[in-house]
């Protein structure tokens, strides 16, 4: 309040500040955080992030499904605190030459055992990102899990060689011949 003379009270000084549109940019901000994290949980595949320190910056759903976590058990560690000593010094390895090159690294097969013993076959992707002039931040890894299909893959071998073997043990000759009457396969006894 604003005096006078005497010391009572004449009028009172308000001041008012128009917050609307940071209301209006903080309600798109978190309508883009709540789409991002949409789309980030419904992703097929699993996706996390990790910034230089290893300090996990996302992760999915799919991710927490695929390491076997509960998503709310995922702490600003990431996995770590369920992987192994030496899968947390590689991952953090790999993920040091991505931010050191630049570039970003395939890893078409890679075996993971959780702590359970639970093994399975992952396709890894890791993206530089972020960064000022040109020098990424943190990286983006995407996780794919190829169990079933490495699997299947490994079966149908198991089933072709032991075809090759009964066919090349057999003790008559067997031809097989496409349409057009070439020969597309001989066992042994065949060839003799």
């Amino acid at each position: 309040p604003v005096s006078d003379s005497e010391g009572n009270p004449e009028f009172v000084i308000t001041m008012v500040n128009d917050i609307t549109e940071n209301k209006l940019q903080q309600e798109k901000i978190m309508e883009a955080h709540n789409l991002q994290q949409a789309i980030l949980d419904n992703a097929p595949i699993g996706i996390y992030a990790r910034n230089k320190q290893g300090i996990l910056l996302l992760s999915n759903k799919k991710s927490a499904e695929i390491y076997d976590l509960k998503n709310d058990t995922v702490d600003e560690k990431g996995f770590q605190s369920y992987e192994t000593q030496e899968q947390v010094e590689e991952c953090l390895s790999r993920e040091a030459q991505v931010l050191e090159t630049g570039e970003p690294l395939l890893l078409p097969e890679e075996e993971y055992v959780d702590k359970a013993g639970k093994k399975r076959f992952l396709e890894l992707i890791k993206v530089p990102a972020g960064g000022a002039g040109g020098k990424p931040d943190f990286v983006i890894t995407i996780v794919n899990d190829i169990t079933e299909n490495k699997l299947q893959k490994d079966k149908i071998m198991e089933v072709q060689n032991l075809q090759q073997a009964i066919l090349d043990n057999a003790p008559v000759g067997i031809y097989a011949r496409g349409i057009n009457q070439a020969v597309s396969f001989k066992n042994k006894k065949a060839m003799e």
